[in-house]
């Protein structure tokens, strides 16, 4: 391949048929009777079971039948030399571990799809492309993963937009540019500390610092907090990375906060932090201005964490820094309340402030 290694381990068997039909033959060699049994063809391809292909430092183990096939012809029709051909590679039953070499946090199994091997006149695009379908577990404690993620391997530098057939059945194997091997997904949901991302996720083998893990990119990311039938606090477009190793999930990530309180609205920009080998799941406001009934509350930031009453009851708790409190008529500032820290809180009745040790300066007449 043109920036990765790649080896095959196993066994493969030459497979011709060029009748168009089943075969299923007994028939005596010396004193050895044998059977060749085959599905229709017409074909010429090399197939196994319980083979490795090791690429890019990761080994997937499962069946592979292998064909040549040709995408699109050159201008040339007499000529192959123009033609963008491909080696087809049929997978079945495939499994794949991402993780730290002992441990595979991010398993694949019972994979199926296809995988195509580039050739054509433009070496630079050359190379392999494929996904697969299978069954993804995630194996670390206080974190679940749900939703449907596929095996996308694209190691031809360049957007993958491919047509061919299987069986007189067109497939399309469409892939972003890149040199990549990852488990992505959309709509997926990985729940860290407690509470559940929702969104487009995909998880990759990286070497971080000389330690081999599995990196987490993700984009259009939600997260709701509430008191399990209200969302209090809505979290949407959320865009970051996390590094997940065999302690846990660490990282960050920004997004664009909606408080559902009637009669208050938000404006902010956030980060959220996770670290789930302290268990820490905290979301940051910066530079905060929230209109409560048309008067204007300010913060340097504030921040915001899922809470539990000793009522059993749930709700949103925040913290500001340097808060102040402006009362206007809507031309003045009338009072000014200022302090360096105050505690609001969101439950299913609304929002309430609580601030100590504050001082008042006055515009009045």
């Amino acid at each position: 391949l043109p920036t990765e290694s790649c080896r095959i381990e196993g066994t493969l068997n030459l497979q011709i048929n060029t009748t168009g039909f089943a075969v299923n033959e007994t028939f005596t060699i010396g004193s050895v009777e044998q059977t060749l049994t085959m599905v229709a063809g017409p074909y010429f391809r090399l197939s196994g079971t319980d083979i490795v292909i090791e690429l890019a430092g990761q080994r997937l183990a499962g069946n592979f039948v292998f064909e040549q096939i040709v995408l699109s012809q050159g201008a040339d029709l007499v000529s192959t030399t123009d033609d963008v051909v491909a080696v087809r590679i049929a997978a079945t039953d495939v499994s794949l571990g991402f993780g730290d070499g002992q441990k595979d946090f991010l398993s694949l199994k019972n994979g199926k799809g296809f995988f195509l091997l580039i050739s054509g006149p433009n070496t630079a695009e050359n190379g392999l492309a494929g996904s697969l379908s299978g069954d993804v577990t995630l194996d670390l404690p206080g974190i679940m993963l749900g939703g449907t993620l596929k095996l996308e391997l694209n190691f031809t530098g360049r957007e993958v937009d491919e047509t061919f057939r299987v069986n007189n059945l067109p497939q399309v194997l469409s892939l972003s540019a890149g040199n990549y091997i990852r488990l992505a997904g959309t709509d997926v949901i990985l729940e860290v500390a407690g509470q559940k991302l929702e969104g487009n996720f995909a998880f990759e083998q990286a070497t971080v610092n000389g330690s081999v893990v599995t990196r987490v990119t993700f984009s259009k990311v939600e997260l709701a907090l509430g008191d399990g039938t209200t969302d209090f606090v809505k979290l949407t477009g959320g865009e970051g990375s996390f590094i997940m190793d065999r302690n846990g999930v660490i990282g960050d990530f920004s997004g664009t906060i909606l408080l559902q309180v009637p009669d208050v609205t938000f404006g902010a920009t956030v980060q959220v932090s996770v670290d789930t080998t302290t268990s820490s799941f905290q979301i940051v406001a910066t530079n905060v201005v929230l209109n409560v009934l048309d008067q204007v509350l300010r913060a340097d930031s504030i921040t915001i964490e899922q809470a539990t009453l000793p009522s059993g009851d749930s709700i949103v708790q925040l913290s500001a820094t340097n808060f102040s409190f402006v009362l206007t008529d809507g031309a003045t500032d009338l009072l000014t309340l200022s302090a360096a820290s105050a505690n609001l809180v969101i439950n299913s009745e609304g929002l309430g402030l609580r601030v100590t040790g504050a001082s008042i300066a006055a515009t009045l007449p």
